[in-house]
C-alpha cells in the first residue's frame, strides 16, 4: 500500500472517532461520514487516495470496517 496502512486507518478510526463524537454532542453537530467507501485505484491521478476506502476495491472488509461501524453505532439518533 501507498500512504498508510489497514492498521494506520483501523487506529484512526478508534482514536478519532471519539473525539469527533465528543465534539459532536457538544457543538450539535449535524452528521458525520467517511470519505471513502471503497478502495479506488483506477479512479483518480493522486495516488495517496486510491487506498482512502474502508472496503478495498473488491469490496472486502478491511480491519477497521468493523470498527467503524461499531463507532458509528454510539452516535445514536
Amino acid at each position: 500500500l501507498i500512504g498508510h496502512g489497514e492498521d494506520e486507518q483501523r487506529n484512526f478510526i478508534n482514536s478519532a472517532l471519539p473525539v469527533i463524537r465528543q465534539k459532536a454532542q457538544q457543538h450539535h453537530l449535524a452528521f458525520v461520514t467517511w470519505y471513502e467507501l471503497v478502495d479506488e485505484p483506477w479512479q483518480t491521478p493522486i495516488v495517496v487516495e486510491w487506498y482512502f476506502g474502508i472496503c478495498k476495491d473488491d469490496l472486502s472488509p478491511k480491519l477497521g470496517y468493523s470498527d467503524l461501524k461499531y463507532q458509528f453505532s454510539l452516535f445514536g439518533g
